[in-house]
């Protein structure tokens, strides 16, 4: 079944496509292919996207720009959905604030453009990690905003995941060695440096 959807998504995209290239807006239209979150279908004894594993936090992020400049490149760097509202306003050249009224505020997040230009040699101004989190609980009241301290958190770099639960409990996986994060590498003192580093990012980008 999810194989199912994978390949009825597929198709929709293609006819979408398809309809934008024979139509007036096909170099004038940037594509974004991508997802709110993964899915687990049984790895490490979970299903479906509650866990801050890759299985639940890795999403597609598939670029389709007027031109079709790099097609087909791939880009290693994490990146996070975050980032996704700036590289629009950067690829469509909006130099103004994108506040409604000045009861608004900046938005968080980085341009990929750098990514886009030159996925090789790129310059990127954001962090080398990507950051993402769950609800620990659900909040008393529908308008409460969570706790951060009641969130799940997890950073990746391109070789590494690094979790640290509401608990205080911490796991560090070295994707080059175990891209499925079964060993946990936390309690070695061998990666007790790196454990810090990861675990200083998290807590600065969460504004702990």
């Amino acid at each position: 079944a999810y194989l199912a959807c994978v390949a009825f998504a597929d198709d929709q995209i293609g006819r979408i496509l398809d309809a934008l290239d024979s139509s007036q807006y096909a170099e004038n239209t940037i594509v974004i292919v991508t997802s709110d979150h993964g899915y687990h279908m049984g790895e490490k004894n979970q299903l479906f996207k509650h866990t801050v594993w890759e299985e639940s936090t890795r999403v597609p992020m598939i670029f389709r720009l007027p031109g079709e400049k790099n097609a087909g490149l791939e880009c290693n760097h994490p990146v996070g959905l975050i980032d996704v509202y700036p590289t629009l306003v950067d690829l469509c050249g909006i130099n103004d604030s994108t506040m409604h009224n000045d009861q608004g505020r900046l938005l968080d997040g980085f341009s990929m453009k750098p990514f886009l230009d030159d996925p090789v040699h790129r310059t990127w101004s954001g962090p080398d990690v990507a950051l993402s989190c769950i609800d620990a609980g659900v909040p008393v009241e529908l308008n409460e905003p969570g706790k951060v301290e009641d969130q799940q958190f997890t950073v990746r770099s391109r070789d590494w995941r690094y979790v640290l639960t509401r608990t205080g409990v911490e796991e560090l996986y070295d994707h080059r060695t175990d891209p499925h994060e079964w060993n946990n590498l936390a309690g070695d003192p061998e990666y007790a440096g790196i454990k810090e580093d990861f675990k200083q990012k998290l807590l600065t980008m969460t504004g702990r």
